[in-house]
């Protein structure tokens, strides 16, 4: 029985301190995201390189207001990323920029 405490417990710890690792940040002509605790990593994300933006929200995430925005890229290390635990607003608000900025790189390919 102690065992299994130790091991909740060493667990909850672990997602608490992951969960205080995690960050993004949208720049002028990028995506940053950093995640992980014992090994970190962080990703950079061109825009150019967004093949697709998606919001999503499932049934729990709609009653308190919120959702994740996943990024699909056209990288070959075929990197995705996903932000979790957004306000519904702010998951929406970010979907459009990133959706602007894709249209935005494609409309100067032309």
């Amino acid at each position: 029985m102690a065992t299994l405490l130790l091991l909740i417990s060493i667990t909850i710890a672990a997602v608490e301190i992951g969960f205080k690792n995690k960050g993004w940040a949208i720049r002028e002509k990028d995506i940053q995201f950093k995640k992980g605790w014992l090994f970190q990593t962080t990703h950079v994300i061109p825009f150019n390189k967004v093949q697709h933006c998606e919001l999503v929200s499932g049934p729990i995430g709609r009653k308190y207001g919120l959702a994740s925005i996943r990024i699909n890229t056209a990288s070959s290390n075929n990197i995705d990323i996903s932000i979790k635990g957004l306000k519904q607003e702010t998951a929406e608000q970010l979907k459009a920029f990133i959706m602007e900025k894709i249209e935005a790189h494609e409309h100067q390919q032309i």
